[in-house]
């Protein structure tokens, strides 16, 4: 990690350290750039840290903790002292603040009155509110190694947290809204004020100068006036770049975060027991949606209830399908109810079957997926990725960009547990409910035309009769199957929920009895069985 030595800043960017060890503990240190900086402002300054933040919360990275460096030789805190410090502390947020810790170096040795001093005004004034609320406040005495270790063994007991800033952005709030570009946003208009004050005082002068026909001083005052106009410009730039969307730098730190995984943690990740639990899909032939979804919804809720969350969710489209007709939407639009808002940020939209290469429609339907159909997804967080090839490590790759997600409820888990909504009360119950209703109006308009049909029949021939009987016989049919599902759906998911939770103790105690044989193949037909799904028919 560079470390700068000249006038200019060094750090521009954030930077990550290489692994290291600590008392057994891997760390890695990220270098920020700070405010008040020489070489970019303060709203790009923000806009860094913040595109490094949220991609570590989107990917459920937390601190162990923050180390603010003061210079224990600044004689006083000078405004851009105490404004650096208040954005500190408006990126970390209060409830955080016992993850800080406040670390003044450049000491003399041995320590001066001065210095000392200095130190205890920090301590009784500057950061005492910090302090009070859990912040620590540490000297650097010495350069080297093991005074910067000591430092940040003070972290290793601490409960990693997530600092207030990514929190913010995650709940829809603009950069600029939050409480750090509050403070941003505030310095750079008191900054524009004070310039627009300055310039219109200059233009009076200019106007006074011309009437005077002092030409020197006139071309004086509106080159200076040229200079306060790019001063002010420069300001608004920064201004408005606090509204511009952060995600080219979210990209980046994929990336980044992406290229650190693969270098430092794939082996261990990989040696970490996975389970992929494959559900029953919607518009199946051989069980109703309403099955689907109390098989789906009594299996998670039995989980959720004991603790158990899903670490992400991996939704496979074939890249195949010339059209997303309506069973397609269907599918989707009670697999993003089921999921929620909160729980896309863990979801991973798979597109499968591609050709090998790729075909120009394929990619062009994969662009269209991207910009229509799965936008709205994408955009709450969701990741779309190739599954190009069959076999094991095409499947791994995809696994791998869920191992390490925070585990998130979902939607209907919450609903069914934490509120104690019955199925038909969820979203996805509500949805499978007026399409069920909807195909029941149309089977009884489908019934009322063949009763017509057949009275007007009835008159022409006994042939013609018993065909329209027959179709309205089943029509019948087909509608009290669908009343019958509507009123499963009301019945809920209890029993399902119960005999899942039945085999869960049944299956555990199992697990318990014979560890190696869990990790075998027999694993994989074991959960397939728990789900009731039996045997594939098609393998993509």
């Amino acid at each position: 990690m560079p470390v700068g030595h000249d006038l200019p800043s060094c750090t521009n960017q954030v930077v990550a350290s290489e692994t290291f060890t600590i008392d057994g503990q891997e760390m890695v240190l990220f270098d920020t750039p700070g405010f008040d900086d020489t070489t970019i402002s303060d709203a790009d300054t923000l806009k860094r840290i913040a595109e490094f933040l949220e991609t570590m919360y989107r990917r459920g990275i937390k601190l162990k903790g923050i180390v603010y460096l003061h210079r224990i030789t600044d004689m006083r805190m000078t405004g851009a002292s105490a404004r650096t410090y208040r954005l500190l502390r408006s990126l970390c947020g209060s409830k955080n603040l016992a993850n800080v810790v406040i670390v003044t170096n450049m000491w003399s040795d041995p320590p001066t009155e001065d210095e000392i001093l200095r130190e205890q005004q920090l301590r009784s004034n500057f950061f005492k509110s910090a302090l009070e609320d859990g912040a620590q406040l540490l000297r650097r005495e010495h350069l080297g190694q093991t005074s910067a270790h000591e430092v940040l063994r003070t972290l290793l007991p601490k409960a990693a947290m997530h600092p207030q800033l990514p929190v913010e952005l995650s709940e829809g709030i603009p950069l600029q809204d939050t409480e750090a570009g509050r403070i941003v946003r505030a310095e750079i208009e008191a900054k524009l004020s004070k310039q627009d004050e300055e310039l219109q005082e200059l233009r009076d002068e200019i106007r006074a100068m011309v009437v005077d026909r002092n030409l020197k001083a006139e071309r004086e005052l509106d080159e200076y006036r040229g200079r306060k106009e790019r001063e002010m410009s420069l300001l608004r730039q920064q201004l408005a770049s606090l509204t511009v969307e952060i995600e080219e730098g979210r990209k980046f730190w994929e990336g980044q975060f992406e290229d650190m995984r693969t270098r430092r943690i794939q082996a261990m990740r990989l040696a970490e027991e996975q389970i992929l639990l494959d559900t029953p899909g919607f518009d199946d032939e051989e069980i109703s949606d309403v099955g689907t979804l109390k098989r789906i919804a009594g299996y998670l809720s039995a989980n959720y209830d004991q603790g158990q969350i899903l670490s992400g969710i991996i939704y496979l489209h074939r890249i195949t399908d010339n059209r997303m007709g309506g069973a397609n939407a269907r599918t989707f639009n009670l697999f993003r109810k089921m999921c929620g808002t909160q729980t896309l940020k863990n979801v991973i939209i798979a597109t499968n079957m591609w050709s090998n290469p790729p075909t120009d429609t394929q990619a062009r339907r994969e662009q269209q997926l991207e910009t229509d159909f799965f936008k709205e997804a994408l955009d709450g967080g969701a990741r779309m990725f190739r599954r190009e090839t069959q076999g094991r490590e095409s499947a791994h790759r995809i696994i791998r960009q869920l191992i390490g997600q925070a585990p998130l409820p979902m939607r209907i888990d919450v609903e069914t547990v934490d509120e104690n909504r019955a199925l038909h009360e969820t979203e996805a119950g509500q949805a499978i409910e007026v399409r069920l209703l909807e195909r029941v109006n149309q089977q009884q308009e489908a019934i009322e035309e063949a009763r017509r049909e057949l009275a007007h029949a009835n008159l022409e021939g006994a042939r013609a009769a018993a065909n329209i009987r027959a179709e309205v016989e089943r029509e019948e049919r087909e509608m009290a199957e669908l009343r019958q599902q509507i009123d499963s759906l009301r019945r809920g998911m209890e029993e399902e929920r119960r005999d899942y939770w039945r085999r869960l103790e049944a299956e555990r105690a199992q697990f318990a009895e014979d560890q190696g044989t869990r990790r075998r193949l027999g694993f994989r037909r074991k959960l397939r069985e728990f789900l009731g799904l039996g045997q594939k028919r098609n393998a993509y």
